[in-house]
């Protein structure tokens, strides 16, 4: 393996690096957090923010010090390039964002180089000057194209996953509006058979339009929230009279099964600023997810003052219950409990709900073990403050 041509020069900036590593890395995300087109910045911790850049220093100083060639880049560099690209996938940041602040990385560095050459060497070190600065650049070149491409490998991945899901959710709501319209097929021809039946088959042609409008309505919701169409409509609201609202919507369709049903909301909650409809969207779905999923006991709806301006929507049930490892699953699109995949339903009311509670910067939170109910929570501030465009 070849050396570099002055050894003495870059193993004196390897070590003059080292010693300024808490400055170059304080600098550079100086410079990041003020560039107004690296706008996803903003929204990092300092320890997010820095991620792999000490990893990516400490390698470029004993790439320096070993005097390597170009073409010899350490393996372990190319794993914290990669690793950096994913976390800023996974951070929200634009493709651009990330060039951005690897170019600002790469100012710093020729800033610092200046320095060491003005304070470190002579005038006349001019070759062995050009060769440290080609490799430096060398470096941070590999930096940004291996970082890029293991962003735009996340990226592509996504977007395969979205496709998958997408072509899924078509069969799965083919697949169930088909045997509703089976069903409706079959209950149109007993009209003519027996009319002593005509009672019953409008109970059945009514429950199965009233399943399909729900998996329209469903769709329709998924699609305005997925394309970002839903917007937050901010008016000032009583949580008493939604939760009336909902209370004599759901009171007959509990005592339809057999189940209880009460509804209270906390006298200290007055008055809300946010968008009603996605309030009584968030209850209404959480409640008929409830009742659908349980077939004995009863079913609480409760508005609750919290700490902090916030309050919070709290629905409880005595139902099927969801197994400790499927929590984190619950909210994703088409996703049914296991025991629950005999019922109605496409598997999309949960991915509803947690979408409309990151509109209204809320989160949400479920207890619930098999065999043994639910309970879910919903946080979301008093007051809702829309967060600045990036």
């Amino acid at each position: 393996m070849n050396e570099a041509s002055h050894p003495e020069f870059f193993s004196h900036l390897g070590a003059f690096l080292a010693q300024q590593r808490e400055s170059i890395i304080a600098a550079w995300m100086d410079r990041v957090a003020k560039d107004p087109r690296i706008p996803a910045a903003d929204r990092l911790s300092k320890s997010a923010l820095a991620d792999h850049i000490p990893a990516v220093l400490e390698e470029l100083v004993e790439h320096l010090r070993s005097k390597h060639p170009q073409g010899d880049l350490p393996a372990t560099v190319a794993q914290d390039a990669k690793k950096h690209g994913i976390e800023r996938w996974q951070q929200g940041y634009r493709l651009e964002e990330l060039l951005w602040e690897i170019t600002q990385l790469r100012g710093v560095f020729i800033e610092v180089m200046s320095k060491f050459e003005t304070e470190e060497y002579p005038i006349s070190e001019v070759a062995a000057r050009d060769e440290a600065r080609t490799e430096v650049h060398f470096f941070l070149d590999n930096l940004a194209r291996i970082s890029t491409q293991r962003y735009v490998d996340e990226q592509q991945a996504e977007l395969k996953k979205l496709s998958d899901s997408r072509l899924h959710l078509m069969r799965t709501v083919s697949h169930e509006l088909r045997n509703v319209l089976n069903g409706l097929g079959l209950t149109t021809q007993s009209l003519y058979e027996d009319e002593q039946e005509l009672s019953h088959l409008r109970d059945v042609i009514g429950r199965s339009v009233q399943h399909m409008k729900e998996l329209l309505d469903d769709l329709l919701e998924l699609s305005s929230l997925v394309s970002n169409q839903r917007a937050v409509r901010i008016t000032e609201c009583s949580p008493a009279i939604i939760l009336h609202d909902i209370n004599t919507l759901f009171t007959p369709l509990a005592e339809a099964k057999g189940l209880g049903f009460t509804a209270s909301c906390d006298p200290a909650l007055k008055r809300l600023n946010s968008d009603q409809g996605m309030i009584k969207q968030i209850a209404t779905n959480l409640v008929s997810n409830a009742i659908k999923y349980t077939e004995a006991g009863r079913i609480c709806l409760e508005f609750r003052m919290e700490e902090s301006e916030k309050w919070a929507i709290v629905v409880t049930d005595t139902g099927v219950g969801i197994a400790p490892e499927e929590h984190e699953q619950i909210f994703s699109d088409l996703y049914r409990v296991e025991k629950t995949a005999h019922l109605q339903g496409i598997g999309l009311g949960l991915s509803i709900v947690s979408r409309l509670v990151e509109l209204l910067n809320g989160t949400i939170r479920v207890e619930s073990e098999a065999g043994k109910g639910s309970r879910f929570e919903v946080i979301l501030p008093q007051t809702h403050v829309s967060e600045p465009a990036s």
